[in-house]
């Protein structure tokens, strides 16, 4: 008995064998061998060259597609790659609102005195006492500095601060009144004295002067008040203090220019 193998090749070869037949005319009659001719199972794929069945030359279905293979290992990463060249610059934002304006700024200090301007300031305090020394039957007599300013100098007085009391007192106790400080020639003064209408007003007034080398660079400051319809001094006058201000240009040598 002649093996599996043995039969599939000798059907193999037959598939290509022609079978022919002569007749007394010589006529030849010819077929192919069937798949009716082969017995099943006899030709397996170890029976065929690579290659020489197709797709197409099989009965639809008879091929099944394989189950899908396992994913592979993913594969390293590649090198990183050179830097881009650099974006163009953007356009440029609109500016911001306007912040809100910063707080005052601290004083600086006071600068230097000008070139032939105020040197000084100087305040003196007078201090008016209802028992200052009086004049018989008179006023009260003036109070003096303890301390006095050297000339020469011009002397510009800047200011006469005293109580809303004392002014009230004066204006309401006198037809008529003077509360006077002076420096040299210089003064500062409060006065009330009636206008047109008869009525009696406080009204404040400087005056500015001078202060030689020989005289007397001492403050003073004096009250008086006198009485309506008699005109008499009125005493006591209740106590206060008044502050006069002076701004002072001392005269050097160098700034007097000498003409002939």
């Amino acid at each position: 008995m002649r093996s599996p193998s043995a039969r599939s090749a000798a059907l193999v070869g037959g598939l290509a064998l022609v079978v022919t037949a002569s007749a007394g005319s010589g006529a030849v009659a010819a077929r192919l061998i069937t798949g009716d001719d082969i017995a099943r199972n006899t030709i397996t794929a170890r029976n065929l060259a690579k290659g020489s069945v197709g797709r197409s030359e099989l009965r639809n279905g008879i091929v099944k597609d394989g189950v899908d293979g396992k994913d592979g290992v993913d594969g390293q990463d590649g090198a990183t790659g050179p830097d881009g060249p650099a974006g163009a610059d953007g356009v440029d934002g609109q500016d911001g609102a306007t912040g809100p304006a910063g707080p005052q700024g601290v004083p600086g200090p006071p600068g230097p005195a000008g070139e032939g301007g105020i040197d000084e300031y100087v305040s003196w305090t007078y201090q008016h006492r209802a028992d200052n020394p009086q004049y018989p039957q008179g006023p009260y007599r003036s109070v003096r500095s303890a301390t006095e300013i050297a000339g020469p100098a011009a002397l510009y007085p800047a200011d006469l601060s005293v109580s809303d009391a004392a002014l009230t007192w004066l204006q309401e106790n006198c037809a008529a009144a003077y509360l006077m400080t002076n420096l040299g020639g210089a003064y500062a003064e409060w006065y009330w004295e009636p206008n047109s209408d008869g009525v009696t007003t406080a009204t404040p007034r400087t005056t500015a002067d001078t202060l030689g080398s020989r005289e007397d660079g001492h403050f003073t400051g004096n009250v008086s008040c006198y009485a309506p319809v008699t005109g008499e001094d009125v005493r006591p006058i209740p106590d206060f203090d008044a502050t006069i201000t002076v701004g002072i240009d001392y005269l050097d040598p160098g700034d007097v220019r000498a003409v002939e």
